[in-house]
């Protein structure tokens, strides 16, 4: 006499398939967040990295400013505007990112005595950057205090004025 098929005996055989389907499903969703997590820590490391990079051009441009009469030398009376760059290398001497630096003298005279900076900084490869920041700063280069006796000494020389960061690529 065949025996009766038991119902139950199958539904448990499904019943443990869903539940393990369920579990792959979920664990595939939290490996996919994680790895979005990973990326955007990366990528904010770099953004930071970057930050500090053009914090690096401006720190660079005022040392040179403040600490050489004669820079930045001249190409005629009526340039204003100079620019350098720099590659930053760890200690293996592999490029970890630049900065570009622009400084703009044009109001750099009475009674402005003002000189812009502008610095990009960049990580990876200066011609394909993995993030870039960009600063722009006013420097205050007037020897007089504004607003004050001619002679009087502007206590904020070689300071900037303004910072602003105009974000991140």
């Amino acid at each position: 006499m065949p025996r009766p098929v038991s119902l139950t005996r199958g539904f448990v055989l499904v019943l443990s398939l869903l539940l393990l389907l369920l579990l792959f499903v979920m664990g595939m969703a939290f490996l996919g967040t994680s790895a979005t997590r990973s990326r955007a820590a990366a990528s904010a490391a770099r953004a930071s990295q970057a930050y500090w990079l053009a914090r690096a051009g401006l720190e660079d441009a005022l040392v040179k400013l403040s600490t050489d009469l004669h820079f930045p030398r001249r190409g005629g009376d009526d340039q204003t505007v100079f620019s350098w760059s720099e590659d930053m290398v760890d200690s293996t001497g592999a490029v970890v990112g630049s900065y570009t630096v622009i400084v703009d003298q044009t109001f750099s005279v009475a009674p402005y005595g003002v000189v812009r900076i502008t610095s990009v900084g960049r990580t990876g490869a200066r011609a394909a950057p993995d993030a870039q920041r960009v600063l722009e700063a006013d420097l205050d280069v007037a020897q007089d205090l504004r607003g004050g006796a001619v002679g009087t000494p502007n206590p904020s020389l070689n300071r900037f004025l303004r910072l602003q960061d105009s974000g991140a690529l």
